[in-house]
């Protein structure tokens, strides 16, 4: 019997963060056609542009889950860089935009999967995700073709992402029959609760056989099951905490403690209001919301592996606090911690918070410029 695997439910995990996040992501349908062969692409997000000049951006998304004292290799970037520049090669010469008016499930259903090349006008980019490192050769190849490492929380709600990985299986492959799928569905989705149960057999069977569609409806399974499962609703509620940022200008995770990003304009608003009433400076660029006086405090960073760091940050305006949360970051990201750093979150469409940190914000002694291996102190 050969089941799916970790690294490929992992897959299906950050699509559902994804989801959370904003962003339209998915399992296509069928097989993305490239200038040179289709490609069984596992994970999409879509993300809308809001400023002139920007195509669309079309994410395609490798994830990868491993044991201890894996890492992930040169191969795996390569792959996801061949698969890119088969796609960029597709775009047309007459103008068509990813349709806007679509329902996001419409999208990842009906617009992709052209044997003959797809026909859209966006941007290609790709991303790897992974709770463990990068090996030195896959971080130099990333790098410079312009392929995004970001590092995954390696636990979340207590306990090892992997674990969380391993208790969805058995979930998943402890379902028979239709029945037990009732509960996890609205009552729309009972006629399909058969072809459901069937898909399920087959991944615990022989996954890579799965057709594309029957991938996609295992992801509405998954995603329907992390929902309303009673053991994995504390994973499921922490990972919708789980929120894409920019860390001067290089896209991370975090996870933030109170609020989703998404319920934060009406307080943002509010702070750029009050701002004004006190006649303090408050900008608007294009979409971006910068209240000038926020400030990002670092309290602590405690290093996970070689290649993680995870850092404790508040955004606040007069001591009002307004994000409080953890960012998981790549090594080569933790010197910028020594100059000002902008984080950017989007909040809403159209709407992005910028934070800033002062000139003075992070002096420290000159001993403690590099992160140890247990939490350091920051002033």
């Amino acid at each position: 019997m050969v089941s799916i695997t970790t690294h490929k439910l992992f897959e299906y995990i950050v699509a559902a963060m994804l989801r959370a996040s904003g962003y339209v992501a998915g399992v296509p349908v069928r097989r993305i056609g490239g200038r040179g062969t289709t490609h069984q692409i596992d994970v999409i997000g879509i993300e809308f542009n809001h400023l002139p000049f920007l195509y669309d951006t079309i994410l395609l998304v490798e994830a990868k889950c491993y044991g201890p004292n894996e890492i992930v290799g040169i191969d795996v970037v390569r792959q996801v860089r061949s698969n890119l520049l088969d796609l960029e090669q597709t775009l047309p010469r007459n103008l068509n935009p990813i349709p806007r008016t679509l329902r996001p499930v419409d999208l990842i259903v009906n617009t992709f999967g052209k044997k003959e090349g797809e026909s859209l006008t966006a941007s290609y980019r790709g991303a790897i995700f992974t709770t463990d490192t990068f090996s030195r050769y896959a971080k130099e190849f990333s790098y410079a073709h312009g392929i995004y490492l970001l590092n995954f929380p390696p636990r979340i709600a207590g306990k090892r992402v992997i674990d969380w990985i391993e208790d969805l299986r058995d979930i998943l492959q402890s379902i028979k029959n239709p029945e037990e799928l009732v509960g996890y569905f609205p009552r729309g989705k009972k006629p399909r609760l058969s072809k459901y149960t069937n898909i399920l057999k087959k991944t615990f069977e022989e996954y890579a056989s799965l057709e594309p569609e029957e991938r996609h409806y295992l992801f509405t399974i998954i995603r329907a099951v992390l929902r309303k499962n009673l053991e994995l609703r504390p994973f499921w509620h922490e990972l919708r905490m789980v929120s894409l940022a920019n860390l001067n200008g290089y896209p991370i995770l975090i996870a933030l403690e109170k609020k989703r990003s998404f319920y934060l304009t009406e307080e943002v608003l509010a702070q750029y209001s009050r701002g004004a009433k006190k006649r303090k400076r408050r900008r608007i660029y294009g979409s971006n919301a910068e209240i000038s006086d926020l400030k990002l405090v670092k309290e602590w960073a405690e290093k996970y592996t070689d290649d993680q760091y995870v850092v404790s940050f508040l955004v606040s305006d007069n001591n009002n606090q307004i994000l409080v949360g953890r960012a998981y970051i790549h090594s080569f990201l933790h010197d910028l911690f020594e100059t000002e750093v902008v984080l950017t979150l989007p909040i809403n469409e159209g709407l992005t918070l910028v934070a800033k940190t002062s000139k003075n914000n992070f002096k420290r002694k000159q001993q403690n410029k590099r992160f140890g291996a247990s939490k350091v102190k920051f002033t």
